[in-house]
């Protein structure tokens, strides 16, 4: 495992065994901030119905599932194996796999939504990611993916700290909106769009959200 793969997956880890056992566990919205129930949500990604979707770093699956829920066929990816374990017992009917991002995109089948909510992109290295992901793309696919801002976390950029008050340090790639464009551009990808949320009580810029395809997919201008 990575080196940044292996600090990330105890800190995430140990915040699924806090969360104990699923017990009717229902979906809920797709969230794409830090706030449940604030900002952008399915409606960035249109008509899921028949869709396959890779979540790269889905967590405990929540936002699968109502991506499930609206008639994706739904697959997650998770670097923390306790993060696979739960979401695997709440939701059966999605497919859930423990494995480092990297090593999934070589070998899995290209999907139709590629999506990173706070997962993967933001905590593996973008100079790796984004390409790989670029490469495992079809043609007529996209990339949604959702990071905070890195003045948001303020002095947490390098640690968690969980509910049981344990901190456990933390690997991340903290850019500002430009240099994610960039990142894309150098993977071979184009901006199709962005957003930027703010807190719900109108203070702090606290996500950024991405969206973007392959050149061939994006009208001539």
């Amino acid at each position: 495992m990575r080196e940044a793969a292996a600090v990330n997956a105890a800190a995430w880890n140990h915040q699924a065994r806090l969360a104990g056992t699923p017990d009717g566990t229902t979906a809920g919205r797709l969230e794409l901030t830090q706030y449940p129930g604030h900002g952008p949500g399915i409606e960035l990604l249109g008509n899921v119905t028949g869709k396959t979707v890779v979540e790269l770093g889905c967590g405990r699956g929540h936002n699968l599932a109502a991506l499930a829920g609206a008639g994706a066929l739904c697959t997650g990816i998770d670097i923390a194996e306790e993060q696979i374990r739960w979401a695997q017992a709440a939701w059966p009917h999605i497919d859930f796999h423990c494995a480092d991002a990297l090593d999934y995109l070589t070998t899995a089948r290209p999907a139709d939504i590629y999506l990173s909510i706070f997962g993967a992109i933001g905590l593996t290295d973008p100079d790796q990611l984004l390409p790989a992901i670029a490469t495992a793309m079809h043609p007529e696919a996209i990339l949604l993916f959702t990071v905070p801002v890195p003045d948001w976390l303020g002095t947490r950029h390098d640690h968690m700290t969980t509910r049981d008050g344990r901190r456990f340090p933390v690997r991340r790639w903290l850019l500002e909106p430009g240099e994610w464009v960039s990142q894309l551009r150098s993977a071979g990808l184009v901006l199709s769009d962005r957003w930027t949320v703010t807190e719900p009580a109108g203070g702090q810029t606290c996500t950024l959200i991405f969206s973007a395809a392959q050149p061939t997919s994006m009208p001539c201008v």
